[in-house]
């Protein structure tokens, strides 16, 4: 088993690379459970992490509707994008020890992903604490008893919204991108309303690129493209765009912008997080260990995680 004490530094240090068993024990209907969050971003963005944070929030209450005589505590540590790779080690199994988290967790699709990972050897050194890494898809990972993976499918969810913006749209589309693996969805969305619909598809390169994106959406908007689809984490386009036109509209991503922005935003794309979070939760509380009926864990708009 390993074994634990705490450096000069402040630091966590292994003193045992023996890899043990998971021993986490369920709390009961009247223990405590700490849950510990891990977000990349801020809970402020209006897109990825929001979702995530807001999923973390009505998680807890629907938990401590149902369960009154346990104690439920929710930590946050955000924006662990700033945390550099060589220290994330150390302050990950540091804010662990310090608030006692029996279930961690974490909103990367690369964080804990590699075998040689300085946070992949965080779930080695935890063996009695729970990890659910989110954005994830990895049936593979079976060597690991205290560890969940959950993907969704998002394509579903653009199919609709790419069919709404052909729907609506007067003249062409412009569907901002960092990466071309995700607008699959919605050009087939597109092209089952119209197969004559002009789509832009404008790859970025990077991920929200701050006054980037909106650039390039007044560049689309001068060409007559009156659906700007955004799908970065910023929901700076969607403000910007009614700035700039009076009948442009645009796609909202990772989050309900049509509550949060208004109804220049024609649809949004977006994971209720907490239809995956709570489940787990009460399955750990009670009976010590993960719910594995819905294995693979790759949801969609079926499942209704996934919706628009």
């Amino acid at each position: 088993m390993r074994t634990w004490t705490l450096c000069l530094a402040g630091l966590l240090c292994v003193l045992s690379a023996t890899p043990t068993a998971a021993t986490f024990v369920a709390p009961g209907p009247t223990g405590t459970l700490n849950i510990c969050y891990f977000f990349l971003g801020g809970p402020d963005d209006l897109g990825w992490t929001f979702s995530y944070n807001l999923a973390r929030l009505r998680t807890h209450d629907a938990l401590v509707a149902k369960y009154p005589g346990a104690t439920f505590n929710s930590w946050l540590y955000k924006n662990f994008h700033e945390v550099k790779p060589e220290a994330s080690f150390d302050t990950i199994s540091l804010f662990i020890a310090q608030k006692q988290c029996q279930v961690v967790v974490h909103n990367s699709f690369f964080l804990f992903g590699w075998p040689d990972s300085e946070e992949s050897k965080v779930v080695d050194a935890f063996p009695s604490v729970l990890f659910i890494l989110l954005n994830s898809f990895r049936t593979g990972e079976t060597q690991r008893p205290n560890v969940l993976w959950f993907g969704y499918n998002t394509e579903p969810g653009y199919f609709i919204a790419g069919a709404a913006a052909a729907a609506q749209a007067s003249d062409c589309i412009a569907y901002i991108t960092p990466y071309p693996s995700h607008y699959t969805g919605f050009g087939h969305g597109v092209r089952f309303i119209n197969q004559t619909k002009k789509v832009h598809v404008i790859l970025m390169g990077r991920w929200g690129w701050e006054g980037g994106e909106e650039d390039m959406a007044d560049i689309f908007l001068g060409m007559g493209c009156d659906i700007i689809a955004p799908y970065s984490d910023r929901r700076g386009v969607n403000v910007h765009v009614p700035k700039m036109s009076k009948t442009a509209m645009t796609v909202g991503s990772h989050s309900d912008l049509q509550q949060y922005v208004g109804d220049t935003v024609l649809t949004s794309v977006y994971a209720k997080w907490e239809k995956l979070f709570l489940p787990q939760m009460e399955s750990i509380l009670i009976n010590g260990t993960f719910d594995n009926s819905t294995f693979p864990h790759m949801f969609g708009t079926k499942s209704g995680v996934v919706t628009t």
